[in-house]
Protein backbone atom coordinates (compact mmCIF):
# COMPACT_ATOMS: atom_id res chain seq x y z
CA UNK A 1 0.00 0.00 0.00
CA UNK A 2 2.88 2.68 0.96
CA UNK A 3 4.48 1.57 -2.13
CA UNK A 4 1.78 2.27 -3.93
CA UNK A 5 1.04 5.70 -2.18
CA UNK A 6 4.58 6.62 -2.99
CA UNK A 7 4.50 5.95 -6.64
CA UNK A 8 1.15 7.46 -7.04
CA UNK A 9 2.79 10.67 -5.58
CA UNK A 10 5.81 10.23 -7.63
CA UNK A 11 4.03 10.46 -10.58
CA UNK A 12 1.41 13.27 -9.79
CA UNK A 13 4.51 15.27 -8.83
CA UNK A 14 5.75 14.49 -12.50
CA UNK A 15 2.40 15.69 -14.20
CA UNK A 16 2.19 19.14 -12.46
CA UNK A 17 5.83 19.97 -12.82
CA UNK A 18 5.60 19.08 -16.64
CA UNK A 19 2.48 20.93 -16.97
CA UNK A 20 3.94 23.92 -15.24
CA UNK A 21 6.92 23.84 -17.96
CA UNK A 22 4.49 23.59 -21.16
CA UNK A 23 2.26 26.90 -19.57
CA UNK A 24 2.79 28.94 -22.82
CA UNK A 25 3.78 32.89 -22.85
CA UNK A 26 3.73 35.56 -24.67
CA UNK A 27 5.99 38.91 -24.46
CA UNK A 28 3.80 42.31 -25.31
CA UNK A 29 5.26 45.31 -25.75
CA UNK A 30 3.24 48.52 -25.54
CA UNK A 31 4.05 52.38 -24.67
CA UNK A 32 2.98 55.33 -22.68
CA UNK A 33 -0.09 56.37 -24.91
CA UNK A 34 -2.71 57.88 -22.59
CA UNK A 35 -5.89 57.16 -22.65
CA UNK A 36 -4.72 53.52 -24.32
CA UNK A 37 -1.44 52.61 -22.22
CA UNK A 38 0.10 53.93 -19.41
CA UNK A 39 2.22 53.59 -16.07
CA UNK A 40 0.36 53.54 -12.89
CA UNK A 41 2.66 53.13 -10.05
CA UNK A 42 5.18 51.62 -12.75
CA UNK A 43 2.49 49.34 -13.42
CA UNK A 44 1.68 49.18 -17.38
CA UNK A 45 -2.31 50.04 -16.95
CA UNK A 46 -5.07 51.38 -19.27
CA UNK A 47 -7.77 49.72 -21.18
CA UNK A 48 -5.24 48.21 -23.55
CA UNK A 49 -3.20 46.17 -21.23
CA UNK A 50 -6.91 45.03 -19.36
CA UNK A 51 -7.71 43.90 -22.75
CA UNK A 52 -4.85 41.62 -23.15
CA UNK A 53 -4.26 40.49 -19.37
CA UNK A 54 -8.12 39.35 -19.26
CA UNK A 55 -7.48 37.28 -22.65
CA UNK A 56 -4.55 35.65 -21.25
CA UNK A 57 -5.93 34.74 -17.87
CA UNK A 58 -8.81 33.08 -19.73
CA UNK A 59 -6.71 31.41 -21.95
CA UNK A 60 -4.40 29.99 -19.28
CA UNK A 61 -1.44 32.38 -20.72
CA UNK A 62 1.78 33.99 -18.83
CA UNK A 63 1.26 37.68 -20.43
CA UNK A 64 3.96 39.60 -19.49
CA UNK A 65 3.14 43.23 -20.56
CA UNK A 66 5.98 45.69 -20.72
CA UNK A 67 6.07 49.77 -21.60
CA UNK A 68 8.71 50.57 -23.45
CA UNK A 69 9.89 53.60 -25.82
CA UNK A 70 8.32 53.08 -29.10
CA UNK A 71 11.05 52.83 -31.60
CA UNK A 72 12.55 50.16 -29.54
CA UNK A 73 9.57 48.26 -28.96
CA UNK A 74 8.89 47.66 -32.57
CA UNK A 75 12.81 46.48 -33.17
CA UNK A 76 12.31 43.94 -30.48
CA UNK A 77 9.17 42.38 -32.42
CA UNK A 78 10.84 43.08 -36.04
CA UNK A 79 13.65 40.88 -33.91
CA UNK A 80 11.61 37.79 -33.07
CA UNK A 81 12.40 38.94 -29.27
CA UNK A 82 8.61 40.20 -28.47
CA UNK A 83 5.43 38.61 -29.30
CA UNK A 84 3.14 41.64 -30.11
CA UNK A 85 2.59 45.14 -29.96
CA UNK A 86 -0.30 47.44 -29.27
CA UNK A 87 -1.90 49.62 -29.81
CA UNK A 88 -0.97 50.21 -33.71
CA UNK A 89 -2.28 51.36 -37.12
CA UNK A 90 -2.20 48.94 -39.95
CA UNK A 91 0.49 49.92 -42.73
CA UNK A 92 1.09 47.84 -45.86
CA UNK A 93 4.67 48.25 -44.36
CA UNK A 94 4.30 46.96 -41.41
CA UNK A 95 2.16 44.25 -42.71
CA UNK A 96 5.56 42.77 -44.26
CA UNK A 97 6.89 42.30 -40.60
CA UNK A 98 3.84 41.68 -38.48
CA UNK A 99 0.28 40.41 -38.90
CA UNK A 100 -2.62 42.08 -37.26
CA UNK A 101 -5.64 41.14 -35.25
CA UNK A 102 -9.15 42.34 -35.94
CA UNK A 103 -9.79 46.12 -35.41
CA UNK A 104 -10.09 46.47 -31.58
CA UNK A 105 -9.95 50.25 -30.89
CA UNK A 106 -11.68 52.89 -33.23
CA UNK A 107 -10.27 56.36 -33.02
CA UNK A 108 -9.38 59.28 -35.49
CA UNK A 109 -6.98 61.78 -36.53
CA UNK A 110 -7.62 65.40 -36.52
CA UNK A 111 -5.99 68.79 -35.59
CA UNK A 112 -6.00 70.77 -32.31
CA UNK A 113 -5.76 74.61 -32.29
CA UNK A 114 -5.52 77.42 -30.10
CA UNK A 115 -8.46 78.96 -28.94
CA UNK A 116 -7.53 82.78 -29.42
CA UNK A 117 -6.04 81.73 -32.86
CA UNK A 118 -8.73 79.34 -34.67
CA UNK A 119 -8.63 78.01 -38.35
CA UNK A 120 -11.55 77.99 -39.80
CA UNK A 121 -11.25 74.20 -40.61
CA UNK A 122 -14.91 73.20 -40.16
CA UNK A 123 -15.92 75.84 -42.94
CA UNK A 124 -12.34 75.04 -44.78
CA UNK A 125 -11.30 72.05 -44.42
CA UNK A 126 -7.38 70.98 -44.29
CA UNK A 127 -7.30 74.36 -46.89
CA UNK A 128 -7.10 76.27 -43.68
CA UNK A 129 -3.81 75.10 -43.29
CA UNK A 130 -2.46 77.15 -45.80
CA UNK A 131 0.65 78.67 -45.09
CA UNK A 132 0.50 77.37 -41.51
CA UNK A 133 3.11 75.27 -39.40
CA UNK A 134 1.35 71.67 -37.99
CA UNK A 135 2.94 69.98 -35.27
CA UNK A 136 3.00 66.01 -35.28
CA UNK A 137 4.97 63.34 -33.39
CA UNK A 138 7.10 61.14 -35.10
CA UNK A 139 8.23 59.04 -36.93
CA UNK A 140 4.51 57.47 -36.76
CA UNK A 141 1.71 56.61 -38.81
CA UNK A 142 0.47 59.95 -37.72
CA UNK A 143 3.65 61.74 -39.10
CA UNK A 144 2.87 59.23 -42.38
CA UNK A 145 -0.94 60.35 -42.50
CA UNK A 146 -0.07 63.97 -42.31
CA UNK A 147 2.63 63.85 -45.06
CA UNK A 148 0.50 62.75 -47.49
CA UNK A 149 -1.99 65.40 -47.11
CA UNK A 150 0.88 68.24 -47.25
CA UNK A 151 1.79 65.99 -50.80
CA UNK A 152 -2.13 66.32 -51.43
CA UNK A 153 -2.10 70.04 -50.94
CA UNK A 154 0.98 70.85 -52.72
CA UNK A 155 3.41 71.31 -49.81
CA UNK A 156 0.97 74.42 -48.79
CA UNK A 157 1.68 73.93 -45.04
CA UNK A 158 5.02 73.59 -43.00
CA UNK A 159 5.47 69.88 -40.34
CA UNK A 160 6.81 70.28 -37.38
CA UNK A 161 7.98 66.82 -36.14
CA UNK A 162 8.49 65.94 -32.55
CA UNK A 163 9.51 63.38 -30.55
CA UNK A 164 6.65 62.95 -28.32
CA UNK A 165 3.28 64.23 -28.34
CA UNK A 166 3.79 66.35 -25.00
CA UNK A 167 6.15 68.62 -26.97
CA UNK A 168 4.29 69.32 -30.00
CA UNK A 169 1.16 70.27 -27.93
CA UNK A 170 3.32 72.72 -25.64
CA UNK A 171 4.57 74.23 -28.68
CA UNK A 172 0.72 74.86 -29.71
CA UNK A 173 0.35 76.52 -26.45
CA UNK A 174 2.88 78.44 -26.42
CA UNK A 175 2.53 80.09 -29.67
CA UNK A 176 4.71 78.41 -31.43
CA UNK A 177 3.11 76.48 -34.39
CA UNK A 178 -0.47 76.75 -35.72
CA UNK A 179 -1.79 73.63 -35.26
CA UNK A 180 -0.99 69.88 -33.99
CA UNK A 181 -2.42 66.81 -36.34
CA UNK A 182 -3.05 63.91 -33.55
CA UNK A 183 -5.04 61.11 -31.96
CA UNK A 184 -8.26 63.10 -31.09
CA UNK A 185 -8.40 60.68 -27.51
CA UNK A 186 -4.45 61.27 -27.34
CA UNK A 187 -5.01 65.09 -27.70
CA UNK A 188 -7.69 65.38 -25.24
CA UNK A 189 -5.85 63.31 -22.47
CA UNK A 190 -3.18 65.32 -22.86
CA UNK A 191 -4.60 68.41 -22.90
CA UNK A 192 -5.66 67.36 -19.32
CA UNK A 193 -2.56 66.20 -17.90
CA UNK A 194 -0.66 69.03 -19.02
CA UNK A 195 -3.33 71.70 -18.06
CA UNK A 196 -3.34 72.99 -21.68
CA UNK A 197 -6.61 75.01 -21.11
CA UNK A 198 -6.06 77.08 -24.19
CA UNK A 199 -6.33 74.66 -26.77
CA UNK A 200 -9.42 72.72 -28.01
CA UNK A 201 -10.10 70.29 -30.51
CA UNK A 202 -10.95 71.80 -33.96
CA UNK A 203 -11.76 69.16 -36.94
CA UNK A 204 -11.74 65.38 -37.89
CA UNK A 205 -9.70 64.40 -40.39
CA UNK A 206 -10.40 60.91 -41.01
CA UNK A 207 -11.30 57.71 -38.73
CA UNK A 208 -8.53 55.28 -37.59
CA UNK A 209 -8.27 52.02 -35.80
CA UNK A 210 -5.86 50.49 -33.73
CA UNK A 211 -4.93 46.76 -33.92
CA UNK A 212 -3.25 44.13 -32.05
CA UNK A 213 0.25 43.54 -34.74
CA UNK A 214 1.54 40.18 -33.32
CA UNK A 215 5.00 38.30 -34.53
CA UNK A 216 5.47 36.22 -38.23
CA UNK A 217 7.79 33.90 -35.80
CA UNK A 218 6.56 30.40 -37.43
CA UNK A 219 8.21 29.08 -33.64
CA UNK A 220 5.20 31.57 -31.95
CA UNK A 221 2.60 30.75 -34.46
CA UNK A 222 0.50 28.39 -32.28
CA UNK A 223 0.24 30.27 -28.89
CA UNK A 224 -0.46 33.40 -30.92
CA UNK A 225 -3.20 32.15 -32.95
CA UNK A 226 -4.51 31.12 -30.03
CA UNK A 227 -4.62 34.38 -28.15
CA UNK A 228 -5.57 35.85 -31.24
CA UNK A 229 -8.95 33.53 -31.52
CA UNK A 230 -9.65 34.12 -27.70
CA UNK A 231 -9.73 38.21 -28.57
CA UNK A 232 -11.70 37.99 -32.17
CA UNK A 233 -14.57 36.05 -29.99
CA UNK A 234 -14.11 38.49 -27.33
CA UNK A 235 -14.39 41.61 -29.44
CA UNK A 236 -17.42 39.74 -31.36
CA UNK A 237 -19.55 39.20 -27.83
CA UNK A 238 -18.94 42.86 -26.98
CA UNK A 239 -16.66 42.26 -23.96
CA UNK A 240 -14.03 44.32 -25.55
CA UNK A 241 -16.34 47.56 -26.13
CA UNK A 242 -17.43 47.17 -22.40
CA UNK A 243 -13.81 47.76 -21.38
CA UNK A 244 -13.26 50.71 -23.56
CA UNK A 245 -16.92 52.18 -22.65
CA UNK A 246 -15.58 52.17 -19.03
CA UNK A 247 -12.83 54.01 -20.29
CA UNK A 248 -14.61 56.48 -22.50
CA UNK A 249 -13.52 55.24 -25.53
CA UNK A 250 -15.08 53.13 -29.14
Amino acid sequence: MKKWFAAAVILLCFATSSGAAERESLLFLTQDFPPFTYAVDGVPSGPGVEIVKTVCTEQGVDCDVRILPWPRAQMLLRRGQADALFFIGKTYERARWMRFSSAVVRTEYGFFQRKDSPLAMQESGPQALKGKVVGVYGPSNTSNTLDLLCRELDGDFFIDMTPDDEEAFKKLAWGRIDAVFSNRDVGVALMGKLHLGNLEYAAKYEDVDYYIGYTRSPERAVTVDRFDRALGAMIESGRVEAILKRFFLQ
